[in-house]
Order: structure tokens, then C-alpha cells, then sequence
């Protein structure tokens, strides 16, 4: 069963992997131009931090992974954007939220209804399911009939 499942949801994790691939290339791309600008723009030796975080594209966008993985605190790499500029704080603040709140919330919603829907298909599942039921109707059914049978003679008479 949690193959079958883990298989089913290969598609979905693919594509949620995908968006969230497209999301940070995109905002690693808008960071890094803008940090490009303003450095060549101040002819002054940057923040350390900014180049341990956003040293090139490749860097930018672990730096960006890891912040939503738990793999670095995003406190870490938000004060020197903060330092540099507002816009980029605000940036990196807007993609924060929207990763956290909607694309890994919808994606652990997809994988759980992918999950559900394949064990519902599962005929084995089903199978068993049934089985369970029965025993549990034919064990509810043998209380019932030994409640009303008073005598405890093992039949029922009209007046039981």
C-alpha cells in the first residue's frame, strides 16, 4: 500500500518540485540583478554576508531553498538584503510567505489527496476493509441475540 501510494504521487511531486524550481530561479535572478546594481552603483566593498548568500545564481538559489527547508534561518540572509534595500527585504519577505503559506501547503494538500484517492482504488484495501466490517457486523449481531436471550439456552423463543 505506501508504495502503491508513494508511486501515484511521483507526478504530483515532480510538478511541485517544478513550481518551486521556477519560483526560485525567478526570484534568484530579480535578487541578484538588484544586488548587482546597487554594488556597481556604490563603488563600495559590500556586507560579507551578501556574498556568502547571494554570491552568484547557483548560491542565491540554495540560499533561497534553504530558507524554506529549515536548512538557514531566513532571519540570517533577510537583514543584509534589509540593509541594502527595502524592496529587496520586501522581495524576499513576499517569496518567503508565498512559498511557506500557499505552494508547500497546496503541495502537502496534493500529496494527501493523491495518497487517499490511490488507497481508495487499492482493491486489496477494499477487500480487507470489507472483511472488517463483516466481523464487526457478525460480532454486534452474536451481542444483540445474547442480550435478548435471557435464558442463555442459545435460542430465542417469542417471548424473549
Amino acid at each position: 500500500l505506501p508504495i502503491c501510494s508513494i508511486q501515484h504521487s511521483l507526478r504530483a511531486l515532480f510538478w511541485a518540485l517544478a513550481l518551486l524550481g521556477m519560483i526560485i530561479y525567478i526570484i534568484s535572478v530579480i535578487i541578484m540583478q538588484t544586488i548587482q546594481d546597487y554594488i556597481l552603483d556604490l563603488d563600495t566593498q559590500p556586507n560579507p554576508l551578501l556574498a556568502r548568500h547571494w554570491g552568484g545564481l547557483e548560491v542565491a538559489g540554495m540560499t533561497l531553498f534553504q530558507c524554506v527547508s529549515g536548512g538557514i534561518s531566513w532571519y540570517e540572509v533577510y537583514d543584509p538584503l534589509r540593509e541594502l534595500d527595502w524592496t529587496l527585504a520586501c522581495i524576499f519577505t513576499v517569496y518567503l510567505a508565498f512559498t511557506y503559506f500557499c505552494v508547500l501547503n497546496v503541495v502537502t494538500g496534493v500529496f494527501c489527496s493523491t495518497a487517499i484517492e490511490s488507497a481508495a482504488r487499492d482493491p486489496d484495501l477494499i477487500a480487507k476493509t470489507l472483511q472488517r466490517q463483516h466481523r464487526e457486523f457478525r460480532h454486534n449481531a452474536v451481542k444483540v441475540f445474547k442480550l435478548v436471550d435471557k435464558g442463555a439456552t442459545g435460542s430465542m423463543t417469542l417471548t424473549e
